[in-house]
């Protein structure tokens, strides 16, 4: 037996161990979502009808509302969610060089306040829960200098009205180490 065969059985065992001792805990099933951006170009109605054929019941939108003319329109969004059983658990913020929170120039910090606004009006339209948030660029190995924590957040500071207006959950996501 691999040791990853022997820590398996060992959670196994614990877990019926649990669910024998306390069943009452284990009768709410766990509410599972997939993020869509991971499907590539895919329609969100293909990807909607393969979340629920694998009886997934809630789904992290890609948030890709990168201007005001772009990104998803939330009546389609909600009709294609109907047609497929499926919920909005949040969406997945998409932050890049572009438009980084911690972005050493006030158009890229400016970009990321604008674009977070944008998907927060999206998120309050669909019922998203939260918004992944990460302080600064995917992708982006290697710091600007040691002020971008403090960019990042003192741009975050900037839409947490924001955010609770929308009731939508800021769920920080560091990237790099570093963060």
């Amino acid at each position: 037996m691999q040791n990853y065969e022997k820590k398996n059985a060992e959670i196994r065992e614990a877990y019926l161990k649990a669910k024998k001792g306390d069943p009452a805990k284990f009768e709410d099933r766990l509410n599972l979502s997939w993020s869509n951006w991971g499907f590539g170009m895919e329609s969100l109605a293909n990807s909607a009808k393969r979340l629920e054929k694998a009886g997934i019941a809630y789904i992290e939108l890609h948030g890709n509302h990168y201007g005001p003319d772009l990104g998803y329109k939330p009546n389609d969004v909600m009709q294609i969610l109907h047609d497929h059983n499926l919920r909005v658990g949040g969406i997945c913020g998409m932050f890049s060089a572009d438009n980084d929170l911690s972005g050493n120039t006030g158009r890229a910090r400016q970009a990321a306040i604008d674009y977070i606004r944008r998907e927060l009006d999206f998120a309050q339209a669909v019922g998203a829960g939260y918004m992944l948030v990460v302080p600064g660029a995917v992708g982006r190995p290697d710091k600007y200098d040691d002020m971008e924590l403090d960019r990042s957040v003192e741009s975050l500071r900037i839409v947490a009205d924001d955010f609770e207006a929308a009731n939508v959950k800021a769920a920080i996501e560091p990237i790099r180490s570093a963060e």
